[in-house]
C-alpha cells in the first residue's frame, strides 16, 4: 500500500496491478474483487486486509500477537508493483478510462475500458434499452472461502418490455477464475429471483455491438443483446 506525498490527491496503488484508487475500502475492494485470493493476495485473519506475505504483515501491523495457523503464509504470485507502475507510465495503457456523456440517462457514466465505452455506444443508439446504468448502480453480494464479498456488474439494462438485463464484460479467458465463477453463480441467483437475466459479454460480444452501432435500424434488443443461448455457448458460466 502506497500513498502519494501530496495530501490533497491521496491514491492507494494496488500491490498486484498498480492501478490507483482513491481510498482504502476502495482499495480493499478492487483487490478482493479484481484478484484471485492465495494466488494474488492474502486476507489477514486479523483485520481482514489483503497482503502479499503474512510473516511481513504481522511483523509490522501485528507485532504482539502470535502467527496464527494458516494453509499458506505467502502468496503464490509475486509481484513487483513499484517496478510495474514504473513500466506503465512509460507505454500506452491497453484499455481506457474516462467519462461517457450519455444523452439517454442525462448524465456521465464512468467506464473502465474501451469495451464498456463501446457497449454504451450502442446501448445510447438502441431504441429496446430505456435505461442503463454503469458499475455504481447494483451491488451484489457474494462468499468465497467463507468470505462475505461485494460485487458491482458493470452494466444494468432497463428494456421497454420491461426485462432487466445485468451484464458483465470480460475478457473470455478470465471466465474460468474462481472469483469470476463465484461472482456470476451469485449474480445468476440474485437475477433468478426477480425473474432479471444475467449476462457475460466477451470481446465476441463487443466486436458485433460495435459493428451494429453504426447502423442505427438495426440496433433492436435481438441484435444488441445477445442471446441466453450465445451467450452459454461462448462463454460457459458453471
Amino acid at each position: 500500500m502506497e500513498n502519494n506525498t501530496n495530501n490533497d490527491n491521496k491514491k492507494i496503488i494496488c500491490f498486484v496491478c498498480s492501478q490507483e484508487l482513491p481510498g482504502l475500502e476502495e482499495w480493499k475492494n478492487h483487490i478482493t474483487d479484481m484478484h484471485e485470493e492465495k494466488k494474488e493476495y492474502l486476507l489477514c485473519p486479523e483485520c481482514d486486509v489483503p497482503c502479499r506475505d503474512i510473516n511481513s504483515h504481522y511483523k509490522v501491523h501485528h507485532r504482539d500477537l502470535n502467527l496464527p495457523q494458516m494453509e499458506s503464509y505467502r502468496v503464490e504470485k509475486m509481484t513487483d508493483w513499484d517496478e510495474k507502475y514504473r513500466k506503465s507510465l512509460r507505454k500506452k495503457r491497453k484499455f481506457k478510462e474516462g467519462m461517457f456523456d450519455s444523452i439517454k440517462m442525462g448524465k456521465k457514466i464512468h467506464y473502465r475500458s474501451s469495451w464498456e465505452r463501446d457497449a454504451m455506444v450502442c446501448l445510447e443508439k438502441c431504441e429496446d434499452v430505456i435505461e442503463y446504468y454503469g458499475d455504481n448502480y447494483l451491488c451484489i453480494e457474494y462468499v468465497i472461502q467463507s468470505k462475505p464479498r461485494r460485487y458491482w456488474p458493470d452494466f444494468t439494462i432497463k428494456l421497454k418490455d420491461g426485462d432487466v438485463i445485468i451484464v458483465e464484460i470480460k475478457p473470455k479467458d478470465q471466465a474460468e477464475w474462481i472469483i469470476n465463477q463465484a461472482k456470476w453463480k451469485y449474480a445468476v441467483e440474485y437475477c433468478n429471483k426477480r425473474q432479471w437475466e444475467f449476462q457475460v459479454w466477451t470481446q465476441k460480444h463487443i466486436r458485433k455491438i460495435k459493428t451494429r452501432a453504426v447502423r442505427h435500424d438495426t440496433l433492436l434488443r435481438e441484435h444488441i443483446i445477445p442471446t441466453k443461448e450465445e451467450v452459454i455457448k461462448e462463454i460457459m458460466i458453471q
